[in-house]
């Protein structure tokens, strides 16, 4: 009868999680909040996964494994704008904000007050939305997308899998404190950082249908904002942390190939090219790093502190780095072809768009409005002044420019000819 008992709170426990998460009400587990590291490891399934998804392609932060930053856009004359979300981040916690993530059909966006949105990219009418309980200070990491797929990690150290076609939740595992770099998805896995408390950090690798870890890398000394990027052959995962040290971690295993300590912390994803791995730090050392043994090619200090991610133009050879101040082009060897002054304080990273004879970049100009810029840096266009304070990265897709604003709403920028 005990067993009987046990196995009947469990159901009714999950039939209260299940309820309070989809309908947007709140659950949370005080001694959780106390201890956020006991319900490490825990996996929660609510929904079994169907024998047959269409995966379909993935849509994650900067583009493909290798974190290129490269988007499909068109060209237009002009853009008209719309306020999709009126309220969509608030201020809570100072990290950079959750940028957004699309398909051919729908646009996804966490917010640093704990909701997650589903929206229709035609209608621009919200298909669903979940509040993430407990998670007390937001969503700061970026969603990945996959067919009927959504993952998404909160800041209280918890990685969903949600349908997303309703929001309903496949499973969710407590991995640690904090996540708050954006997991990568390459074929049947993700990798995730996660923070730990007392400041500590690793690296997972996780099963995407059905949450199970399959590795958990060595503690790598601090907390980790630095999204992962992966090799071109699939075998290594490179990121940074807050220790100032520069990883290379083993795809198979998770052990750690090489460490390369730099002059401060990174924040933002590497990009790996042609054996090689480029990234930024703190006080804007960007740097080129043999991608086999971690030694570094050539470091460039720049004019300002730095949170960004590079982007890459594989066909040109270039390599985009944008510190709070400006944006800059340097050739694969790490030598600056040519800068510009974009901002004063934005943390935020290019997108690159290419076409057959011409090569633009978009980005968060001014602090507060969306800028397009020519390859050679030499001409810059002002899009849209959103009249706020923008930290997350745009989602440009086919005709639509979204972005998520610091204190405010989620907006879209129409293309029209």
């Amino acid at each position: 009868m005990r067993i009987i008992g046990c196995a009947y709170m469990l159901i009714i426990f999950a039939y209260v999680i299940q309820s309070s998460l989809r309908f947007g009400r709140q659950l949370v587990d005080p001694k959780a909040a106390e201890d956020p590291t006991r319900l490490e490891y825990n996996l929660f399934r609510l929904s079994p996964e169907g024998p047959k998804v269409d995966w379909g392609p993935a849509h994650f932060y900067r583009t493909d494994a290798q974190r290129s930053g490269l988007a499909s856009f068109g060209r237009f004359k002009s853009f008209v704008p719309s306020e999709v979300l009126d309220t969509l981040n608030v201020g809570v916690h100072s990290a950079v904000k959750s940028s957004p993530i699309g398909d051919d059909r729908r646009v996804f966006v966490g917010s640093d007050a704990g909701w997650f949105y589903a929206i229709d990219r035609l209608s621009k009418q919200v298909l669903w939305r979940i509040y993430l309980p407990g998670a007390r200070r937001g969503i700061h990491s970026n969603p990945i997308v996959q067919g009927d797929r959504v993952w998404i990690g909160d800041y209280s150290g918890r990685l969903f899998s949600l349908s997303a076609e309703s929001g309903e939740i496949r499973w969710f595992r407590q991995l640690g404190n904090t996540i708050g770099a954006s997991p990568l998805l390459d074929g049947e896995f993700l990798y995730a950082n996660v923070e730990t408390t007392p400041f500590n950090g690793y690296l997972m690798k996780i099963e995407k249908r059905s949450g199970e870890v399959v590795w958990k890398s060595p503690a790598i000394g601090e907390q980790s904002h630095s999204s992962p990027a992966m090799s071109d052959d699939g075998r290594t995962l490179y990121l940074g942390a807050n220790n100032k040290m520069f990883f290379a971690i083993s795809e198979a295993d998770g052990s750690i190939l090489w460490r390369t300590e730099l002059q401060a912390e990174v924040k933002g994803a590497p990009v790996f090219f042609e054996g090689q791995v480029y990234t930024i730090d703190m006080l804007g050392n960007a740097y080129v790093l043999n991608a086999a043994n971690g030694k570094l090619v050539s470091t460039r200090k720049l004019n300002s502190v730095a949170m960004s991610s590079p982007a890459l133009d594989r066909d040109a050879r270039k390599i985009y780095f944008a510190d709070m101040t400006h944006l800059y082009a340097f050739n694969s060897s790490g030598v600056i072809l040519a800068a510009r002054k974009i901002n004063k304080r934005s943390p935020s990273s290019p997108v690159l768009v290419k076409e057959k004879s011409h090569t633009r970049l978009f980005m968060i100009c001014e602090d507060k409005s969306l800028c397009e810029i020519s390859s050679d840096l030499s001409t810059v266009r002002k899009i849209h002044d959103f009249g706020k304070f923008v930290t997350s990265t745009p989602l440009l897709f086919d005709d639509q420019i979204w972005v998520s604003l610091d204190e405010g709403g989620l907006f879209v920028l129409q293309g029209v000819n």
